[in-house]
């Protein structure tokens, strides 16, 4: 994803002019923070990796993406639909 589709203009545009770019990995076996912090949207359940959330300033999740197992399927006009979407529920307050 960070190197097929977040250079699409698209996408990046998106991220540049409107969004904070985080990325939290999980998967560490010194630091178990990072997995816990993640427990807050999962609620501790399973979760496929990667997942992608758009949280506004407050941590509340507006959209969250989990990309098809085979994840080459996943277009860039998909991934900026997506981003749009969280964008306009942002904007109406949801």
């Amino acid at each position: 994803m960070e190197r097929d589709i977040f250079p699409r203009d698209q996408v990046y545009n998106q991220f540049k002019d409107d969004f904070v770019l985080v990325a939290q990995y999980t998967d560490s076996d010194t630091d178990p923070v990072p997995a816990q912090n993640l427990h807050k949207y999962t609620g501790g359940g399973s979760f496929a990796v990667p997942l992608y959330i758009v949280t506004d300033s407050k941590g509340r999740e507006l959209a969250r993406l989990v990309p098809p197992t085979n994840i080459s399927s996943l277009s860039g006009s998909d991934f900026a639909s997506f981003l749009q979407d969280a964008k306009q529920k942002y904007a109406a307050g949801e």
